[in-house]
C-alpha cells in the first residue's frame, strides 16, 4: 500500500493428516510462522488467524481431511529485506516455492469435545505453479497520444496484463519500467495504483508514458514505431523493470521483483486510417494553367486527445487499375506549411472528422491516355455513380503534437474515399 506495508488476501488448502483413528471437525486455526529462503534463512514473520474454517473430512481415513483457509488483511512483516526481495522477485519466473516454519494452534470439536491443540509447522512447502511468468503475452491494443514537448511525447495506453497465476496483487506506489527496442531504449512507462488478477488478464488504464531517447538511434527508434503504429503495423516493444527510478519509499520491498522484470508488450496499430474522406473543387486554378491543379479539402479524424500542427506535407494520390492501386492519379506537391499549418484539434475539443485548410493537387491526367485510359474511365464512372473513388495516399508529413514534440512521418491509407465539391 502507500504507506509500503505488504497485507495478504487469499485462501489456503491444507492437507491434514492424524492418526487419532476419529473423526473430528477443526473449526479455528491460528498460525505463527515465518518465511524462509532457500537455505532457510527466516526473510518475513506471517501471523495469520482463521476463526471459521472449512473442513472437508475424508471419508475414508477418520481423522483426515482437507481444511480450507480463508484470510483477509494478514501482515506481512520483512525480517530481511534483501532475502524478502529475492523472494519476491521469483514470482517473476515461472514457478516460485514458498517455505513456512513456526507453529500452529488448532481448535477441533469431536467427541472428547472442543479442544485447542498446538503442533508445529516444519518446512512446509507451497509452490507457486505457475508464477507470474514474466506475465508473457501482454497487449497494447489503443494508445494516445495525450501531448508533446520538445524531444518528448506523452501517451496513455491501455495494457492487457495476463497473469497465469494463481496470485492476484495490487500495488499502490507508482512503478516505473524502460521501453526499448532491439535493446535500445526509447521511452519509460509508470504504473500507478494497479490491480492484476488471478488467472486472468486484466485491463490496466492509466499508464503514463514518455516516449523519448537519449541518442540518435533511439530518437530513430521512437519515430519508427510511431509510424508504424499510425499506420496499423504492430511492433514488440520490451518492457524491462526499472527499480532505481521507482524512488517511492513506498515500493521498497518490490523493487527486487521489479528489477526482475524483463517482458514485452505488443503495440497494435492503430486500427483505422485518420484521414476520413478528401473533397476535390471541380474548378482548377486558372494561374497553373495547361497545368491542371485543384484545390482539395481533407477531413481528419483525430483519434487522439493531443493536436497536431502540419507543417509539411507532399502526397502521392493512386486510383485503381487492373492491377490495384496503381495510376498515379495527381499528387500534392512538397510544401512547407510553417507558416500557414494544418490544425488538427484534439478529438475532446472538436467534433470528428474535421477539416483543414485547403491544399492544391496537381491531377496528372497525362497518365490517362498512357496505357490507362480504359481504367481511368471506369474511375470516372464509378465516382459519377457512387459519388466518391476509393484511392490511395502515399504522403509525408512532418507534424507538432501537443506544445513541440516533433515528428516526421511516412503515412500511407488504402481505401479513402475522394469525392467531387462545388466548393
Amino acid at each position: 500500500d502507500k504507506r509500503g506495508e505488504i497485507t495478504l488476501d487469499g485462501s489456503i488448502d491444507v492437507v491434514v493428516e492424524t492418526p487419532f483413528g476419529f473423526s473430528f471437525e477443526l473449526t479455528a486455526v491460528n498460525v505463527s510462522s515465518q518465511l524462509q529462503d532457500a537455505v532457510g534463512n527466516a526473510v518475513a514473520v506471517l501471523d495469520f488467524f482463521v476463526p471459521d474454517t472449512a473442513w472437508i473430512p475424508d471419508p475414508t481415513h477418520p481423522g483426515s481431511g482437507v481444511v480450507h483457509l480463508p484470510f483477509s488483511g494478514v501482515h506481512v512483516r520483512p525480517l530481511n529485506i534483501e532475502g524478502f526481495g529475492h523472494l519476491t522477485a521469483s514470482f517473476m519466473e515461472n514457478k516460485s516455492t514458498l517455505r513456512l516454519n513456526g507453529t500452529a494452534t488448532v481448535t477441533t470439536r469431536s467427541v472428547l469435545g472442543e479442544l485447542r491443540i498446538e503442533m508445529p509447522v516444519r518446512d512446509v512447502t507451497a509452490c507457486v505453479t505457475p508464477a507470474f511468468r514474466q506475465f508473457t503475452g501482454m497487449e497494447i491494443p489503443s494508445m494516445d497520444m495525450f501531448d508533446g514537448t520538445p524531444g518528448h511525447l506523452e501517451l496513455r495506453p491501455v495494457v492487457l496484463t495476463p497473469n497465469p497465476s494463481v496470485l492476484a496483487f495490487s500495488i499502490a506506489p507508482c512503478l516505473r519500467t524502460v521501453i526499448a527496442v532491439d535493446g535500445t531504449d526509447i521511452g519509460s512507462a509508470t504504473f500507478c495504483e494497479i490491480t492484476v488478477h488471478a488467472n486472468a488478464t486484466t485491463t490496466v488504464p492509466h499508464v503514463q508514458v514518455d516516449m523519448h531517447a537519449s541518442d540518435p538511434k533511439g530518437a530513430v527508434l521512437v519515430q519508427q514505431a510511431i509510424e508504424r503504429y499510425a499506420n496499423g503495423k504492430d511492433t514488440l516493444l520490451e518492457i524491462n523493470g526499472d527499480p532505481t527510478r521507482s524512488p517511492d519509499p513506498a515500493a521498497a520491498l518490490i523493487r527486487p521483483a521489479l528489477g526482475a522484470l524483463r517482458s514485452h508488450a505488443l503495440l497494435k496499430g492503430l486500427p483505422k486510417g485518420i484521414i476520413s474522406s478528401v473533397a476535390l473543387g471541380l474548378v482548377p486554378d486558372p494561374k497553373d494553367l495547361p497545368n491542371v491543379r485543384v484545390p482539395a479539402t481533407l477531413f481528419i479524424d483525430n483519434p487522439w486527445h493531443g493536436s497536431l500542427t502540419i507543417t509539411y506535407v507532399h502526397a502521392k494520390v493512386f486510383a485503381p487499375d487492373t492491377e490495384g492501386y496503381t495510376l498515379l492519379l495527381g499528387e500534392v506537391p512538397e510544401l512547407d506549411l510553417r507558416h500557414d499549418p494544418l490544425l488538427v484539434k484534439g478529438r475532446s475539443i472538436v467534433k470528428q472528422p474535421q477539416s483543414v485548410h485547403k491544399l492544391p493537387v496537381h491531377l496528372l491526367l497525362g497518365n490517362c491516355v498512357s496505357g490507362h485510359l480504359m481504367s481511368c474511365i471506369k474511375d470516372v464512372k464509378d465516382m459519377l455513380l457512387d459519388k466518391s473513388l476509393k484511392v490511395r495516399i502515399e504522403c509525408t508529413m512532418r507534424l507538432i503534437v501537443g506544445h513541440g514534440f516533433e515528428l516526421e512521418l511516412n503515412y500511407n491509407q488504402e481505401g479513402l474515399p475522394i469525392s467531387l465539391s462545388l466548393g
